[in-house]
């Protein structure tokens, strides 16, 4: 190879080099990103998940369920059911069974694993005191939410 064409393959390569480097750092930048978003999301879940049940213990303490029982609006809500802590289980599940549909429409589960959790939802929905407590606490759920659990209620009653 001749002094001409070393130049040139030199050229070349300052060049292509700086193209290089920086495509390195644009998709190192867009895996930082996708991975930051990633670990946002799961920290997001975790913090939801122990903050319900931290919740759903102080709903189902004595103290609390003592004092609950004081007010005519949540007394309307226990008289659907047995006892105050069966009402909170129910409330639970649609809190629990809401939080994967979320997931399930963002794409964080995959569609095979949804499929089991609306069969669940839907024969959950056979029992008399769930659909009780649907039919009056629905009005706080998502519209999405809410339109999936009425429509499965309805399979049900076709069935």
């Amino acid at each position: 190879m001749n002094n001409k064409n070393m130049v040139q393959l030199g050229e070349y390569i300052q060049i292509i080099s700086p193209i290089i480097y920086g495509g390195a750092l644009i998709v190192s930048i867009l895996q930082f990103s996708a991975m930051k978003k990633s670990m946002s999301s799961q920290s997001v879940q975790q913090t939801y998940a122990t903050t319900t049940q931290v919740l759903f213990n102080s709903l189902n303490s004595k103290e609390y369920l003592q004092m609950s029982q004081e007010s005519p609006v949540v007394s309307k809500y226990y008289s659907l059911v047995d006892n105050p802590q069966q009402y909170y289980v129910i409330i639970q599940c649609f809190d629990m069974l809401e939080f994967i549909f979320r997931l399930y429409n963002t794409k964080m589960i995959d569609k095979e694993l949804w499929l089991r959790w609306e069969s669940t939802a839907k024969s959950m929905m056979t029992i008399p005191k769930f659909k009780r407590v649907w039919d009056k606490t629905k009005d706080s759920r998502s519209h999405l939410f809410r339109e999936l659990i009425d429509s499965l209620a309805s399979d049900m009653q076709k069935d």
